[in-house]
């Protein structure tokens, strides 16, 4: 028997920022596709990250749920409401996330409620994951700042779980070693051409050595803060199939010879498999699912676009920068823009600015293209009435306004700011006017798809009258780094249709850009948030700080004493009457 249910694709797209897609009004044809789908789409103009980085985001994501609550981000879904997988699984849906970010997989807790979990991140990704989470515990403690006790069980949280992933990550790859030749001949994860046999026995050997002394491992392997190169993946570097260490060495040769000539194609070389699984690829992949779809259940496909994220890569496979002229010439720009800038490194100067924002722009046009390609699938197979469509960023990216790229961690416009869309084909369009934020992308779909909403979930369907009356929404951070609440500082927003409030606790030793204080912007004069309007006696700043304090007093982890230090201009001690 088919279900009445409809079907849901729900496509996150790493680093998408809201002002530089032209269905919210970007003056460059960057996103064509979704501007089609709003014909039949919910729009929501005013749609914010909870946050700026990936795995901070999708924990809230996931399960509506905020970044902060619940211990923190660390434990990704683990401790939180039920995942918006677990809850269309219990439903009847047939369930498929396509990992390609390992932030979203069984690493962190996202396998509860997936039939299908395709792995398509990169081996090196897995000690990078690892120390993000134990980072920030592991520089305290070389610094002293928390004793030995506390690295331990730091380090038993995240390790031990990771050795697990690292040898499951292994037999994964060697299970399913001819389907991905097959289905992603572009994939690093693919070509690097490891031996994965010895990569497991190496995580099986680290974590009987970490298991006997755990103290002792940590003073041999991590007396610094590695990098994710570092560390363990330095040993598995050389643990490679002999065609493929040879290959990998003549390329470094070769590339290293063309560098003394032409450095820019240098550079296009050694990046020209992509840092990341292909866009196109994993489409053609979701293509064939939904071509191939039985139609017993109702299917429910998550997949996460990472070719918005830097190096930003618009073209397909190993020669995609042949293709990204192509792109940036559709949207206006000059085809002679030096693609390899996006694999160099930052710009320097005004010219290559203007370069690196055009390669991103070219990004998500290709990005678009793929979400038009599933569109077109649905069309072909007749079923775009019955099929939900969610497309919207994961948070944005900074290209420079305040002196930085990528999303590190800051709560501007340009790191929050993400476009949000609901399709449906014969759906009322509509454009969402309220404030929305990624909290509320699980229970709409889950509205959309008549699912039950699980206990828990704290966003509202976009369509609730409630959404359309919300004066503010408040965003929640660390400033990179693991939940450490003891010792490191929340940096908090206040958002509302004209203002955007910065606060943070103090400077994080660690943030380089952001000024010592809060920030206050007009967001209607100043979108490029320029202009710092704070001032303690400032009308809005009373009543901003009051809805930040509020927030943390929720947080056990922050606590009272620490709130009224915070905030003492909230907590001043109440008169008494003398007595008469």
């Amino acid at each position: 028997m088919t279900s009445s249910f409809p079907n849901v694709l729900f496509l996150t797209v790493d680093a998408l920022r809201a002002d530089r897609a032209s269905v919210l009004g970007y003056h460059r044809p960057t996103t064509p596709c979704l501007e089609r789908m709003a014909g039949d789409g919910l729009v929501c103009e005013q749609a914010v990250s909870p946050a700026a980085f990936t795995h901070i985001c999708f924990p809230a994501l996931m399960t509506s749920s905020r970044p902060l609550s619940h211990g923190g981000y660390d434990s990704g879904p683990v401790g939180r409401p039920p995942t918006v997988f677990e809850a269309f699984h219990d439903a009847g849906y047939e369930t498929s996330a396509f990992c390609t970010t390992h932030w979203v997989s069984r690493v962190q807790g996202y396998d509860r409620g997936v039939d299908h979990e395709h792995v398509l991140f990169v081996l090196n990704t897995l000690p990078g994951l690892a120390i993000a989470l134990f980072r920030s515990t592991l520089a305290a403690w070389h610094l002293g700042e928390v004793d030995d006790a506390v690295a331990v069980k730091g380090a038993e949280k995240v390790l031990l779980p990771f050795f697990a992933a690292v040898e499951s990550y292994a037999a994964n790859r060697l299970e399913n070693a001819a389907q991905d030749r097959r289905d992603y001949p572009n994939a690093r994860f693919v070509r690097d051409g490891y031996d994965f046999a010895r990569v497991a026995r190496l995580a099986a050997g680290h974590r009987r050595e970490f298991d006997a002394d755990p103290l002792a491992y940590l003073k041999r392997h991590l007396h610094y803060v590695p990098k994710a190169h570092e560390w363990i993946g330095r040993e598995w570097r050389y643990f490679r199939r002999p065609g493929a260490l040879f290959g990998k060495g003549l390329e470094i040769l070769i590339n290293r010879a063309i560098g003394l000539v032409n450095p820019e194609l240098a550079a296009l070389r050694a990046y020209h498999r992509k840092r990341y699984v292909d866009g196109a690829d994993v489409t053609t992949k979701i293509i064939r699912q939904i071509e191939n779809w039985d139609g017993k259940k109702p299917f429910f496909i998550w997949n996460h676009y990472q070719d918005t994220h830097i190096p930003y890569t618009a073209g397909y496979g190993s020669r995609w920068y042949r293709q990204t002229p192509e792109y940036l010439k559709a949207l206006g720009y000059s085809p002679g823009i030096d693609v390899s800038l996006s694999v160099r490194g930052g710009p320097k100067n005004d010219g290559e600015w203007a370069a690196w924002s055009a390669l991103y722009d070219a990004a998500v046009r290709f990005t678009d293209e793929q979400v038009g390609r599933i569109v077109e699938a649905l069309e072909r197979r007749g079923i775009a009435e019955n099929t939900i469509v969610a497309v919207a960023g994961d948070h944005g990216e900074e290209l420079g306004e305040h002196g930085d790229i990528s999303h590190h961690f800051r709560l501007y416009s340009h790191n929050v700011r993400v476009p949000m869309l609901f399709y449906q084909k014969g759906l009322k369009a509509r454009r969402i006017t309220g404030l929305t934020d990624l909290l509320d992308i699980a229970p709409t779909l889950a509205d959309m798809a008549g699912v039950p909403k699980p206990a828990g979930w704290e966003g509202l369907p976009v369509t609730d009258a409630a959404v359309a009356e919300r004066r503010h929404l408040v965003l929640e951070t660390f400033h990179g780094g693991n939940s450490l609440f003891e010792n490191r500082p929340p940096y908090m927003a206040v958002r509302t249709h004209t203002h955007n409030f910065m606060w943070k606790e103090f400077l994080d030793p660690d943030d380089r850009f952001s000024p010592d204080g809060p920030e206050l912007y007009d967001v209607v004069r100043d979108p490029d948030e320029q202009n710092n309007l704070y001032a303690p006696d400032h009308p809005l700043v009373a009543e901003f700080e009051a809805v930040i304090a509020e927030r943390l007093g929720e947080i056990p982890e922050f606590g009272e004493d620490r709130l009224r230090r915070a905030f003492p201009n909230l907590f001043q001690p109440q008169k008494t009457k003398a007595p008469s």
